[in-house]
């Protein structure tokens, strides 16, 4: 060999050989992890079963014991691969499946997480827990992490056949092919991972209104219900001429609006009963004055339509926009 194409060679199987390496350090602290989240969380709440619903534990946990076996099964075949990492990765078959049925079930994770929130039991069991881990991470955080592992091995694997020498044809068919697979797992993962972290910000919202919008009796959280667009704009009702700054939420099926910088709830509209209008008025805050804005007029009888106005023109089009897009959705 050429000395150039040598010392190449040299350079690819030392970065190589880090890549492997940290395939199995990291595939080392993901079963800790995952055995973590089995013995401080999943297993005494298993035990302790006036603290929530069975169903509802076999919703928050899924099939992670699953996936635990799994994966400790392949960092020990890891561990003895040495530089033949190709030939643990030959299960993609197998990951396939698991994920697919976690990530599938994900969003009802979420949900009843959700609906114990008020459960005094299940939050003193998760600040327990917490503790007891020693980690310092909570049950999100865990259950977030088979979501982010498949992403991160198909990263990994590029990198091992970028620096797997030319010649290694077996070895890197193999390789193409397993990452091929993890590739399509990905894929799956990260169109669900968006929908969650979508429902997520539904829940952070709720949050942020907090008891004003809990004494409305108002859920805002449902499986159907996604977030589109948040903001600041100014409220002006036609009759009164007052003019509130608000916080105004965008929803796939209403758009919702508070104080700011209080977040106290103040209305909501359905997006299917609304007619949503662009407008120019005159600024009641100074004559001569036009601003852009767009109307709400709830049914044929809404006599006082709610108005907000907006910075810019470009701001107004956009708010329209999106309200128009989600109620065709």
């Amino acid at each position: 060999l050429p000395e150039m194409k040598k010392a190449d060679l040299d350079k690819m199987r030392r970065t190589r050989e880090k890549v492997c390496g940290e395939i199995v350090s990291s595939e080392r602290a993901y079963v800790n992890s995952l055995s973590n989240l089995q013995t401080h969380f999943l297993q005494p709440l298993r035990e302790k079963k006036s603290v929530i619903k069975t169903e509802d534990h076999a919703k928050i946990f899924n099939n992670i014991e699953e996936i635990l076996q799994f994966h400790m099964q392949l960092l020990v075949e890891l561990q003895n691969s040495k530089q033949n990492i190709h030939k643990p990765f030959k299960k993609t078959g197998l990951l396939l499946k698991m994920y697919t049925s976690y990530v599938n079930g994900y969003n009802k994770a979420i949900g009843a997480i959700h609906e114990n929130e008020k459960n005094s039991r299940f939050q003193r069991f998760l600040d327990n827990a917490l503790i007891n881990s020693g980690t310092g991470l909570g049950l999100m955080a865990y259950l977030i992490m088979p979501v982010q592992r498949i992403p991160r091995y198909a990263l990994l694997l590029k990198e091992v056949i970028k620096n797997t020498d030319p010649t290694h044809v077996a070895e890197l068919n193999s390789l193409r092919h397993s990452l091929q697979n993890i590739e399509g797992i990905a894929t799956r993962i990260n169109e669900r991972k968006r929908k969650v972290d979508n429902q997520l910000s539904v829940l952070a919202i709720q949050s942020k209104l907090g008891k004003s919008l809990a004494n409305q009796g108002f859920e805002l959280y449902h499986p159907g219900r996604w977030f589109v667009h948040e903001g600041r704009c100014n409220e002006f009702k036609l009759n009164s001429k007052h003019v509130k700054e608000r916080y105004l939420v965008i929803f796939s099926d209403m758009v919702l609006w508070a104080t700011y910088p209080q977040y106290k709830y103040k209305g909501c509209r359905a997006l299917a009963e609304s007619k949503i209008t662009r407008v120019k008025i005159s600024d009641p805050r100074s004559s001569g004055r036009e601003i852009e804005g767009f109307q709400l007029k709830y049914g044929p009888d809404d006599r006082d339509p709610t108005v907000f106005f907006c910075d810019t023109a470009n701001e107004a089009d956009g708010y329209v926009m999106r309200l128009l897009e989600a109620r065709s959705k």
